[in-house]
């Protein structure tokens, strides 16, 4: 049976992430085997993975190198440092089913609002509506609004399996205030 995971912020390659925000390794290549370990620990060849931005940070070359070791199918929606350039930027491309910079997600009983940073609302979020966001890397405060941030430094290095990220949405109470009012 396919799964569904969702995760954000894997910095692959990324030289200076290990120091700026307190990642547990004392290389980038730890860092870089240690996240694919992980990942590929949860994630099976067949399942599709939705990365909410920053795949990496380094050339495209050694991007599409580190990639093509995850497991899954990839569906990104881009982030500030999805931005490639040279010769094997279509490498990397060619990794993602897609490439989108904004994403919404009709699955189970609600609809997911994917978007690389966080908003104070989005698309039906008075009606109840998540949006699951990175570029925190964990660092904004927990609060009851239906956003979650998935970057992977706050959910130790793994990504979410659908059912866990459901699971941390559907305890959130807080929903947005609509300024239509009750129209539909």
């Amino acid at each position: 049976m396919t799964e569904r995971f969702i995760s954000s912020d894997l910095h692959l390659g990324h030289r200076a992430i290990t120091e700026k925000y307190g990642r547990p390794w004392d290389t980038v290549e730890e860092m870089n085997e240690a996240i694919i370990e992980r990942w590929n620990e949860r994630v099976a060849l067949a399942d599709q993975v939705y990365i909410v931005g920053d795949v990496g940070v380094c050339s495209a070359r050694v991007l599409s190198e580190l990639i093509r070791r995850l497991n899954g199918r990839l569906y990104l929606v881009r982030g500030n440092h999805d931005r490639w350039r040279g010769a094997y930027k279509q490498a990397v491309i060619d990794r993602f089913e897609w490439i989108k910079d904004v994403y919404t997600l009709k699955y189970d009983e609600c609809r997911t609002f994917f978007f690389h940073y966080p908003c104070y609302t989005w698309p039906r979020a008075h009606k109840g509506d998540w949006h699951a966001h990175g570029h925190c890397h964990g660092n904004l405060i927990a609060d009851e609004s239906t956003r979650h941030d998935v970057s992977l430094e706050t959910h130790d290095y793994y990504p979410y399996h659908w059912d866990e990220f459901r699971g941390i949405m559907q305890k959130k109470t807080y929903k947005v205030v609509d300024h239509h009012g009750t129209h539909e």
